[in-house]
């Protein structure tokens, strides 16, 4: 067990960094630094991480505000962590964060298109002529 010296945090050997905190974890007593270890896959070569994962924040934010807000808000949660697992070095929760916020961003503004779509043609129909004639006709009037 590795000991934070920035906030005292036990973390185990494998992390690089604390999870508490974020500062990197001191070197092994005989001074190298061990390679991170990813708990998600056990990678340790760099050529294998993805260069930068995307949290799709600002799709969700966008999506909240414009289109569906119950999904929006489920994207912006998943948005949310997907920072806090690559500071622990968690690629793997962090893809998987990624791809969530991704697929509830879509969902909410798929459902927004449609519902705008469809209060739209309601509107444009409520408010015709057909509308009213065919009330005409079914009261009797």
């Amino acid at each position: 067990m590795k000991r934070c010296d920035s906030c005292g945090t036990e973390n185990s050997d494998e992390v690089a960094f604390c999870p508490t905190c974020g500062k990197p974890m001191p070197a092994d007593a005989d001074g190298r630094a061990e390679p991170a270890v990813f708990p998600a896959d056990g990678v340790r070569n760099n050529d294998a991480i993805p260069k930068r994962i995307e949290s799709h924040l600002v799709k969700a934010i966008i999506s909240t505000i414009c289109c569906c807000l119950p999904f929006g808000l489920v994207a912006i949660v998943y948005a949310a962590q997907v920072g806090p697992c690559l500071r622990v070095n968690d690629i793997g929760a962090a893809l998987e964060a990624s791809k969530k916020a991704d697929l509830w961003g879509n969902l909410a503004i798929g459902i927004g298109i449609i519902s705008q779509a469809l209060w739209f043609g309601f509107y444009k129909f409520a408010f015709s002529d057909a509308f009213f004639e065919l009330l005409r006709a079914n009261i009797g009037g």
